[in-house]
């Protein structure tokens, strides 16, 4: 009975943690935010970035530069980051990142990468 009301109480603070992260970043659970935001007003999502570089820079090969521009943000199991990254001259990465959630104990990992002449963030 007690390990059932643990896990009870584990629930619904997990439940209202992400109901406050949806209020805080302005997110709709299941779609991606409807436009870009300026990564550098997202700091936490900007050291996510900047830790997973090295890993984005293998997955896209030859890099002149790495500037992230701006990104979309879409709840799951998580939140899913879809970052632009300008590369080089005329060309950008597009990065989806997964942010799993804190009960999780896992760190953000890349789910895809791909190159782009633009750096929009049209969900294709």
């Amino acid at each position: 009975m007690k390990a059932y009301l643990l896990l009870s109480v584990i629930i619904i603070i997990m439940n209202e943690l992400l109901l406050l992260m949806i209020a805080i970043l302005s997110i709709k659970p299941g779609g991606f935010t409807d436009k870009a935001l300026d990564i550098n007003d997202n700091q936490q999502l900007l050291s996510i970035v900047n830790t997973l570089k090295p890993d984005i820079i293998q997955l896209a090969g030859n890099v002149d530069q790495f500037i992230p521009l701006n990104y979309k943000s879409q709840v799951v199991a998580g939140i899913i980051y879809l970052v632009s990254i300008k590369i080089g001259e005329s060309k950008y990465l597009k990065v989806k990142i997964l942010e799993p959630l804190p009960f999780q104990a896992q760190a953000p990992s890349i789910l895809e990468c791909t190159n782009s002449a633009f750096p929009n963030l049209e969900i294709d």
